[in-house]
């Protein structure tokens, strides 16, 4: 297969990204088993340029709520480690060590790196009440969760469109500015800490 590596073109760098030099932001969600953190050391916003860099599909899913073709998009079928950020803000939200085959044709995921990016709220439309992710930076809408995950990682599947995210190889992690999140793929860390069906 080959590898997706999303940074560093003309014109991919969709996000603001703003150091923080007072403090450590650190993440409630990234201790692991010894208890060690992935720090936020950056602040992660949404602004116009980013949004007027979107291609079509993209906007349409990230900006109108809109849902992608199953089986017919980026990283449906990716197994490839790395981490998968919002395309617009840029910041952290899901891993490849959480990411698993449900059959739905979209990426779905068990939990995301932290759950305070991830903001649920009930979604009524279409005649169904579903529970809607959007990220919390960036306000782009990702897709949706359902409760038919595996039961043995927390019975939750967010089901995620390709179009909002961009995909990091965890070779690429520290070039992009997030090898803290390196720590995700030792054997002694895992995001089972992090707060925060067939349809999408």
């Amino acid at each position: 297969m080959q590898r997706l590596r999303e940074y560093g073109r003309p014109g991919d760098c969709l996000y603001l990204r703003v150091q923080v030099r007072s403090a450590w932001l650190r993440s409630f969600a990234s201790q692991g088993h010894e208890g060690r953190a992935v720090h936020q050391h950056t602040q992660y916003r949404k602004n116009p340029e980013a949004v007027s860099r979107l291609n079509p599909e993209q906007y349409r899913v990230t900006q109108q709520d809109g849902t992608e073709r199953p089986f017919a998009n980026a990283y449906w079928d990716n197994h490839e480690p790395g981490i998968y950020v919002d395309v617009v803000s840029g910041e952290p939200l899901f891993a490849s060590v959480d990411k698993y085959d449900s059959n739905s044709g979209w990426p779905s995921f068990t939990k995301p790196i932290a759950r305070t990016n991830v903001v649920e709220r009930e979604d009524s439309g279409h005649g169904m009440i579903r529970t809607e992710a959007r990220s919390l930076n960036g306000n782009s809408h990702l897709g949706h969760v359902f409760n038919d995950g595996p039961p043995e990682k927390g019975g939750l599947r967010y089901c995620i469109n390709s179009a909002s995210l961009r995909f990091i190889h965890l070779d690429d992690l520290a070039n992009a500015g997030y090898g803290e999140y390196r720590t995700l793929f030792t054997s002694d860390t895992d995001t089972s800490t992090m707060t925060g069906k067939e349809t999408m």
